[in-house]
Protein backbone atom coordinates (compact mmCIF):
# COMPACT_ATOMS: atom_id res chain seq x y z
CA UNK A 1 0.00 0.00 0.00
CA UNK A 2 2.97 2.62 0.37
CA UNK A 3 6.58 2.55 -0.73
CA UNK A 4 9.29 4.98 0.70
CA UNK A 5 11.67 7.38 -1.00
CA UNK A 6 14.92 8.72 -0.14
CA UNK A 7 15.58 11.75 -1.47
CA UNK A 8 17.99 12.31 1.08
CA UNK A 9 16.29 15.39 2.67
CA UNK A 10 13.24 14.38 3.92
CA UNK A 11 10.90 11.18 4.39
CA UNK A 12 8.66 10.66 1.56
CA UNK A 13 6.21 7.74 0.36
CA UNK A 14 4.19 6.64 -2.24
CA UNK A 15 0.71 5.41 -1.82
CA UNK A 16 -0.52 3.24 -3.97
CA UNK A 17 -3.39 1.07 -1.89
CA UNK A 18 -6.93 2.86 -2.38
CA UNK A 19 -8.16 2.22 1.33
CA UNK A 20 -4.55 4.57 2.27
CA UNK A 21 -5.13 6.79 -0.31
CA UNK A 22 -8.90 7.17 0.14
CA UNK A 23 -7.88 7.92 4.19
CA UNK A 24 -5.41 10.34 3.50
CA UNK A 25 -7.27 12.42 0.83
CA UNK A 26 -9.90 13.10 3.75
CA UNK A 27 -8.19 13.42 6.81
CA UNK A 28 -7.29 16.83 8.04
CA UNK A 29 -4.17 15.36 8.98
CA UNK A 30 -2.73 16.47 5.58
CA UNK A 31 -2.45 19.59 4.06
CA UNK A 32 -1.05 20.42 0.37
CA UNK A 33 2.02 21.80 1.73
CA UNK A 34 1.90 25.11 3.24
CA UNK A 35 5.08 25.27 4.59
CA UNK A 36 7.63 22.93 2.29
CA UNK A 37 6.30 21.14 -0.75
CA UNK A 38 8.01 18.73 -3.22
CA UNK A 39 10.68 16.31 -2.38
CA UNK A 40 13.03 18.27 -1.98
CA UNK A 41 11.15 20.96 -0.02
CA UNK A 42 12.85 23.83 -2.14
CA UNK A 43 9.66 25.93 -2.41
CA UNK A 44 7.17 26.71 0.49
CA UNK A 45 3.68 26.96 0.26
CA UNK A 46 3.41 25.34 -3.34
CA UNK A 47 5.58 28.07 -3.93
CA UNK A 48 6.28 27.65 -7.85
CA UNK A 49 2.68 26.55 -8.65
CA UNK A 50 1.89 29.88 -6.73
CA UNK A 51 3.79 31.22 -9.27
CA UNK A 52 1.77 30.47 -12.20
CA UNK A 53 -1.98 30.54 -10.73
CA UNK A 54 -1.80 33.14 -8.22
CA UNK A 55 -3.54 31.88 -4.44
CA UNK A 56 -6.27 29.76 -7.05
CA UNK A 57 -7.68 26.88 -5.79
CA UNK A 58 -5.36 23.69 -6.26
CA UNK A 59 -2.87 25.36 -3.93
CA UNK A 60 -5.54 27.26 -1.13
CA UNK A 61 -5.95 24.30 1.87
CA UNK A 62 -8.11 23.79 4.35
CA UNK A 63 -10.50 26.76 4.97
CA UNK A 64 -9.65 29.22 2.19
CA UNK A 65 -9.51 25.63 -0.12
CA UNK A 66 -13.40 25.30 0.91
CA UNK A 67 -14.24 28.52 0.75
CA UNK A 68 -13.04 29.40 -2.69
CA UNK A 69 -14.76 25.73 -3.75
CA UNK A 70 -17.81 27.40 -2.87
CA UNK A 71 -17.58 30.31 -4.92
CA UNK A 72 -16.84 28.20 -7.57
CA UNK A 73 -19.29 25.54 -7.15
CA UNK A 74 -22.20 27.62 -9.37
CA UNK A 75 -19.31 27.95 -12.12
CA UNK A 76 -19.69 24.10 -12.71
CA UNK A 77 -23.49 23.68 -11.08
CA UNK A 78 -24.50 22.90 -14.97
CA UNK A 79 -21.62 22.95 -17.06
CA UNK A 80 -22.30 19.54 -18.79
CA UNK A 81 -25.43 20.39 -19.69
CA UNK A 82 -23.61 23.73 -21.17
CA UNK A 83 -21.39 21.39 -22.77
CA UNK A 84 -24.00 19.59 -24.55
CA UNK A 85 -25.64 22.83 -25.86
CA UNK A 86 -23.28 24.16 -27.80
CA UNK A 87 -23.91 23.70 -31.53
CA UNK A 88 -22.21 21.64 -33.51
CA UNK A 89 -19.04 19.06 -32.01
CA UNK A 90 -15.04 19.26 -32.32
CA UNK A 91 -13.43 19.49 -35.80
CA UNK A 92 -10.15 18.12 -37.06
CA UNK A 93 -8.92 20.46 -39.92
CA UNK A 94 -8.35 18.33 -42.98
CA UNK A 95 -5.04 16.48 -43.21
CA UNK A 96 -2.95 14.54 -46.46
CA UNK A 97 -1.50 10.86 -44.88
CA UNK A 98 1.32 11.46 -43.83
CA UNK A 99 3.21 10.99 -39.71
CA UNK A 100 2.46 14.01 -37.35
CA UNK A 101 2.68 15.16 -33.99
CA UNK A 102 -0.70 15.11 -32.99
CA UNK A 103 -0.40 17.20 -29.80
CA UNK A 104 -0.78 20.72 -31.05
CA UNK A 105 -3.57 19.91 -33.08
CA UNK A 106 -5.92 17.94 -30.05
CA UNK A 107 -4.98 20.70 -28.16
CA UNK A 108 -6.34 23.68 -30.31
CA UNK A 109 -9.86 22.08 -30.81
CA UNK A 110 -10.26 20.74 -27.12
CA UNK A 111 -8.99 24.75 -26.20
CA UNK A 112 -11.95 26.28 -28.79
CA UNK A 113 -14.47 23.94 -27.55
CA UNK A 114 -13.26 24.86 -23.82
CA UNK A 115 -13.64 28.43 -23.99
CA UNK A 116 -16.87 27.96 -25.73
CA UNK A 117 -18.37 26.83 -22.71
CA UNK A 118 -16.41 28.59 -20.05
CA UNK A 119 -15.94 31.97 -21.99
CA UNK A 120 -18.46 32.58 -24.27
CA UNK A 121 -16.51 32.28 -27.53
CA UNK A 122 -13.71 29.78 -28.77
CA UNK A 123 -10.60 32.46 -28.67
CA UNK A 124 -9.15 30.36 -31.34
CA UNK A 125 -6.84 32.80 -32.33
CA UNK A 126 -4.98 32.65 -28.63
CA UNK A 127 -4.89 28.50 -29.04
CA UNK A 128 -1.46 27.89 -30.15
CA UNK A 129 -0.17 30.79 -27.50
CA UNK A 130 -1.65 29.51 -24.51
CA UNK A 131 -1.05 25.65 -25.25
CA UNK A 132 2.76 26.93 -25.96
CA UNK A 133 2.73 28.33 -22.63
CA UNK A 134 0.97 25.98 -20.72
CA UNK A 135 2.70 23.19 -21.86
CA UNK A 136 6.08 25.02 -21.22
CA UNK A 137 4.68 25.66 -17.70
CA UNK A 138 4.21 22.32 -16.53
CA UNK A 139 7.39 21.17 -17.79
CA UNK A 140 9.10 23.82 -16.13
CA UNK A 141 6.83 23.35 -12.38
CA UNK A 142 8.98 19.60 -12.90
CA UNK A 143 12.68 20.82 -13.28
CA UNK A 144 11.42 22.93 -9.96
CA UNK A 145 10.34 20.40 -8.35
CA UNK A 146 13.49 18.60 -8.09
CA UNK A 147 16.01 21.57 -7.67
CA UNK A 148 17.97 23.21 -5.72
CA UNK A 149 18.08 27.18 -4.56
CA UNK A 150 19.11 29.00 -6.69
CA UNK A 151 17.99 27.87 -9.22
CA UNK A 152 14.36 27.16 -7.83
CA UNK A 153 14.12 30.21 -6.54
CA UNK A 154 11.68 32.95 -8.27
CA UNK A 155 14.52 34.55 -10.18
CA UNK A 156 16.42 31.62 -11.27
CA UNK A 157 16.40 30.90 -14.68
CA UNK A 158 13.08 28.65 -14.24
CA UNK A 159 11.65 30.61 -12.08
CA UNK A 160 11.72 33.13 -14.75
CA UNK A 161 10.00 30.87 -17.75
CA UNK A 162 6.99 30.30 -15.13
CA UNK A 163 7.06 34.17 -15.41
CA UNK A 164 6.97 34.35 -18.38
CA UNK A 165 4.45 31.96 -18.69
CA UNK A 166 2.23 33.41 -16.24
CA UNK A 167 2.54 36.52 -18.02
CA UNK A 168 1.06 35.28 -21.37
CA UNK A 169 -1.73 33.61 -19.00
CA UNK A 170 -2.86 36.54 -17.55
CA UNK A 171 -2.68 38.36 -20.81
CA UNK A 172 -5.41 36.40 -22.31
CA UNK A 173 -6.90 36.00 -18.80
CA UNK A 174 -7.41 40.15 -19.00
CA UNK A 175 -8.86 39.66 -22.65
CA UNK A 176 -11.55 37.49 -21.13
CA UNK A 177 -12.03 39.66 -18.35
CA UNK A 178 -12.73 42.36 -20.32
CA UNK A 179 -14.42 41.22 -22.96
CA UNK A 180 -17.15 39.51 -20.49
CA UNK A 181 -17.10 42.99 -18.44
CA UNK A 182 -18.11 44.72 -22.03
CA UNK A 183 -20.26 42.15 -23.81
CA UNK A 184 -22.40 40.76 -21.05
CA UNK A 185 -21.91 37.56 -22.88
CA UNK A 186 -22.98 34.63 -21.09
CA UNK A 187 -20.45 32.01 -19.86
CA UNK A 188 -19.99 29.51 -17.40
CA UNK A 189 -17.34 31.74 -15.50
CA UNK A 190 -19.80 34.27 -15.52
CA UNK A 191 -20.90 33.71 -11.86
CA UNK A 192 -16.88 34.64 -10.76
CA UNK A 193 -17.60 38.36 -11.28
CA UNK A 194 -20.50 38.77 -8.65
CA UNK A 195 -19.44 36.48 -6.04
CA UNK A 196 -16.81 38.98 -3.98
CA UNK A 197 -13.67 38.37 -5.55
CA UNK A 198 -11.53 41.12 -6.33
CA UNK A 199 -10.39 41.45 -10.48
CA UNK A 200 -6.89 40.20 -9.48
CA UNK A 201 -8.73 37.11 -7.47
CA UNK A 202 -11.09 36.23 -10.61
CA UNK A 203 -7.75 37.02 -13.10
CA UNK A 204 -6.33 34.12 -11.85
CA UNK A 205 -9.01 31.98 -11.12
CA UNK A 206 -9.55 32.03 -15.14
CA UNK A 207 -5.70 31.49 -15.61
CA UNK A 208 -6.42 29.04 -13.34
CA UNK A 209 -9.35 27.55 -15.72
CA UNK A 210 -7.31 27.97 -18.86
CA UNK A 211 -4.92 26.16 -17.49
CA UNK A 212 -6.25 22.89 -15.17
CA UNK A 213 -8.79 22.83 -18.58
CA UNK A 214 -7.04 22.51 -21.36
CA UNK A 215 -3.85 20.88 -20.86
CA UNK A 216 -5.12 17.85 -18.64
CA UNK A 217 -7.70 17.13 -21.29
CA UNK A 218 -5.73 16.92 -24.17
CA UNK A 219 -3.11 14.76 -22.75
CA UNK A 220 -5.74 12.45 -22.02
CA UNK A 221 -7.02 12.70 -25.35
CA UNK A 222 -3.79 11.74 -26.92
CA UNK A 223 -3.17 9.05 -24.39
CA UNK A 224 -6.59 7.80 -25.91
CA UNK A 225 -5.74 8.29 -29.55
CA UNK A 226 -2.17 6.29 -28.63
CA UNK A 227 -4.28 3.04 -26.95
CA UNK A 228 -6.40 3.00 -29.78
CA UNK A 229 -3.52 3.30 -32.39
CA UNK A 230 -2.27 0.45 -31.09
CA UNK A 231 -5.60 -1.33 -30.53
CA UNK A 232 -6.92 -0.67 -34.28
CA UNK A 233 -9.76 -3.38 -33.46
CA UNK A 234 -10.92 -1.06 -30.74
CA UNK A 235 -10.47 1.65 -32.97
CA UNK A 236 -12.92 -0.01 -35.45
CA UNK A 237 -15.35 -1.11 -33.07
CA UNK A 238 -15.41 2.47 -31.72
CA UNK A 239 -16.29 3.37 -35.20
CA UNK A 240 -19.36 1.32 -35.66
CA UNK A 241 -21.25 1.69 -32.10
CA UNK A 242 -19.80 -1.97 -30.46
CA UNK A 243 -17.48 -0.36 -27.76
CA UNK A 244 -18.94 2.79 -25.97
CA UNK A 245 -16.42 5.73 -25.72
CA UNK A 246 -16.92 5.76 -22.31
CA UNK A 247 -15.32 2.58 -21.48
CA UNK A 248 -12.09 4.01 -23.87
CA UNK A 249 -11.91 7.32 -21.88
CA UNK A 250 -12.48 5.42 -18.44
CA UNK A 251 -10.13 3.05 -19.87
CA UNK A 252 -7.64 5.49 -20.36
CA UNK A 253 -7.65 7.42 -17.46
CA UNK A 254 -7.31 4.33 -15.67
CA UNK A 255 -4.38 3.60 -17.64
CA UNK A 256 -2.76 7.45 -17.61
CA UNK A 257 -4.90 9.73 -15.36
CA UNK A 258 -3.36 13.26 -16.15
CA UNK A 259 -2.65 14.02 -12.09
CA UNK A 260 -0.62 11.12 -11.93
CA UNK A 261 0.09 11.77 -8.21
CA UNK A 262 -1.22 14.19 -5.24
CA UNK A 263 1.12 15.29 -2.84
CA UNK A 264 0.27 15.93 0.56
CA UNK A 265 2.49 16.43 3.74
CA UNK A 266 1.73 15.07 7.26
CA UNK A 267 0.65 18.61 9.68
CA UNK A 268 1.30 16.08 12.79
CA UNK A 269 2.55 12.36 13.71
CA UNK A 270 -0.64 10.08 12.83
CA UNK A 271 -1.40 6.45 12.71
CA UNK A 272 -3.33 6.05 9.45
CA UNK A 273 -4.79 2.81 8.43
CA UNK A 274 -2.46 1.00 10.97
CA UNK A 275 0.55 3.01 9.20
CA UNK A 276 2.03 5.07 11.11
CA UNK A 277 3.70 8.36 9.26
CA UNK A 278 5.42 10.79 11.02
CA UNK A 279 4.93 15.01 10.42
CA UNK A 280 6.46 16.40 7.68
CA UNK A 281 6.10 13.50 5.72
CA UNK A 282 5.60 14.04 2.13
CA UNK A 283 2.83 11.34 0.88
CA UNK A 284 2.60 11.00 -3.24
CA UNK A 285 -0.95 9.65 -3.26
CA UNK A 286 -0.87 8.23 -6.65
CA UNK A 287 -3.74 7.23 -8.71
CA UNK A 288 -1.50 5.69 -11.73
CA UNK A 289 -0.65 3.57 -8.86
CA UNK A 290 -3.45 3.09 -7.57
CA UNK A 291 -5.24 2.07 -11.21
CA UNK A 292 -2.13 -0.45 -11.89
CA UNK A 293 -2.38 -2.17 -8.24
CA UNK A 294 -3.08 -5.91 -9.95
CA UNK A 295 -4.90 -6.51 -6.50
CA UNK A 296 -7.46 -4.40 -7.48
CA UNK A 297 -7.18 -4.50 -11.11
CA UNK A 298 -6.23 -7.99 -12.99
CA UNK A 299 -3.71 -6.83 -15.59
CA UNK A 300 -2.86 -3.71 -15.40
CA UNK A 301 -1.23 -2.98 -17.94
CA UNK A 302 -3.67 -4.22 -20.66
CA UNK A 303 -6.07 -2.10 -22.64
CA UNK A 304 -9.18 -3.92 -21.84
CA UNK A 305 -12.49 -1.14 -21.78
CA UNK A 306 -15.06 -3.68 -21.35
CA UNK A 307 -13.53 -3.69 -17.95
CA UNK A 308 -15.42 -1.26 -16.83
CA UNK A 309 -18.64 -2.54 -17.81
CA UNK A 310 -20.86 -3.55 -14.56
CA UNK A 311 -17.40 -3.57 -12.70
CA UNK A 312 -17.85 -3.73 -8.89
CA UNK A 313 -14.86 -2.64 -7.40
CA UNK A 314 -13.65 -0.54 -3.92
CA UNK A 315 -14.23 3.15 -2.55
CA UNK A 316 -11.09 4.83 -4.09
CA UNK A 317 -10.04 2.49 -6.57
CA UNK A 318 -10.72 5.00 -9.37
CA UNK A 319 -9.86 8.61 -9.19
CA UNK A 320 -8.20 10.18 -12.10
CA UNK A 321 -9.94 13.16 -10.74
CA UNK A 322 -8.65 13.15 -7.17
CA UNK A 323 -11.40 12.27 -4.10
CA UNK A 324 -13.10 13.89 -1.53
CA UNK A 325 -13.90 17.31 -0.63
CA UNK A 326 -10.53 18.22 -2.97
CA UNK A 327 -11.55 16.40 -5.79
CA UNK A 328 -11.60 17.87 -9.00
CA UNK A 329 -14.75 20.15 -9.43
CA UNK A 330 -13.65 20.39 -13.39
CA UNK A 331 -13.81 16.55 -13.43
CA UNK A 332 -17.36 16.31 -15.26
CA UNK A 333 -16.37 18.85 -17.96
CA UNK A 334 -12.98 17.38 -18.72
CA UNK A 335 -14.79 13.98 -19.21
CA UNK A 336 -17.30 15.82 -21.41
CA UNK A 337 -14.61 17.47 -23.43
CA UNK A 338 -12.67 13.50 -23.48
CA UNK A 339 -15.39 12.17 -24.75
CA UNK A 340 -16.29 14.44 -27.38
CA UNK A 341 -12.71 14.66 -28.81
CA UNK A 342 -11.77 10.35 -28.85
CA UNK A 343 -14.94 10.26 -30.26
CA UNK A 344 -14.77 12.74 -33.11
CA UNK A 345 -10.90 11.67 -33.50
CA UNK A 346 -12.26 7.88 -34.49
CA UNK A 347 -14.94 9.08 -36.80
CA UNK A 348 -12.59 11.72 -38.21
CA UNK A 349 -8.54 10.54 -38.53
CA UNK A 350 -7.06 7.55 -39.74
CA UNK A 351 -4.79 6.58 -36.72
CA UNK A 352 -1.60 4.33 -36.73
CA UNK A 353 1.97 3.83 -35.02
CA UNK A 354 4.74 5.35 -35.95
CA UNK A 355 7.34 2.58 -37.34
CA UNK A 356 9.57 3.88 -34.68
CA UNK A 357 7.44 3.35 -32.06
CA UNK A 358 5.93 0.12 -32.61
CA UNK A 359 4.98 -0.25 -28.73
CA UNK A 360 3.04 3.53 -28.48
CA UNK A 361 4.01 6.34 -26.50
CA UNK A 362 6.53 6.04 -23.60
CA UNK A 363 5.12 7.62 -20.30
CA UNK A 364 7.08 10.98 -18.71
CA UNK A 365 5.40 11.03 -14.93
CA UNK A 366 6.33 15.02 -14.43
CA UNK A 367 5.47 16.14 -11.19
CA UNK A 368 2.56 17.83 -12.67
CA UNK A 369 1.40 15.82 -15.24
CA UNK A 370 1.81 12.67 -17.19
CA UNK A 371 3.34 13.55 -20.53
CA UNK A 372 4.95 11.28 -23.26
CA UNK A 373 8.88 11.12 -23.56
CA UNK A 374 8.78 11.21 -27.01
CA UNK A 375 5.55 13.57 -27.95
CA UNK A 376 2.21 11.88 -29.19
CA UNK A 377 3.55 11.37 -33.12
CA UNK A 378 1.26 9.05 -34.96
CA UNK A 379 0.56 8.16 -38.97
CA UNK A 380 -2.37 10.18 -39.50
CA UNK A 381 -4.96 11.13 -42.48
CA UNK A 382 -8.16 12.38 -42.60
CA UNK A 383 -10.94 10.08 -43.30
CA UNK A 384 -13.60 9.57 -46.34
CA UNK A 385 -12.93 12.61 -48.79
CA UNK A 386 -10.90 14.76 -47.03
CA UNK A 387 -7.67 13.38 -46.69
CA UNK A 388 -5.76 10.28 -48.54
CA UNK A 389 -7.46 7.78 -46.78
CA UNK A 390 -6.39 4.95 -44.38
CA UNK A 391 -2.82 4.91 -43.10
CA UNK A 392 -1.07 1.29 -44.17
CA UNK A 393 -0.67 0.29 -40.66
CA UNK A 394 -4.71 0.79 -40.17
CA UNK A 395 -5.88 -0.78 -43.22
CA UNK A 396 -3.92 -3.55 -42.69
CA UNK A 397 -5.35 -3.77 -38.86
Amino acid sequence: GRASIDFGLRESLVVGEPVLATAVLLSEDFDKGREAYGPLGTFAGFGSLRWLIGPTLPVLDQGEGLARRRKLVPVYARIVERFQALPGHIQFPPMESGEREIYPIVSQVIFERFCAVMFGQSWAHQGQRVSQAVSQATSTLDLLSKSFQPYAGPWGSAGRSIQSCRAVLLDFATEIYADLMESGRDAAIRPLLDCGLSKEEVLDEILTQIVAGTETTTITSCWALSLLARHPDALSRLRDGRLDVDLCVNETLRMYPAFWTMIRVAKRDVLLEGQQINKDTVLFVSPFCVHHNPAFWPNPERFEPERFIERQGVRGDFMPYGYGARACLGGRLAHALIRECVQQAAEQLALALCADEPQGQQVDPLIVVLKSQTGFRFKVASRGGGGAGPSQGEASA
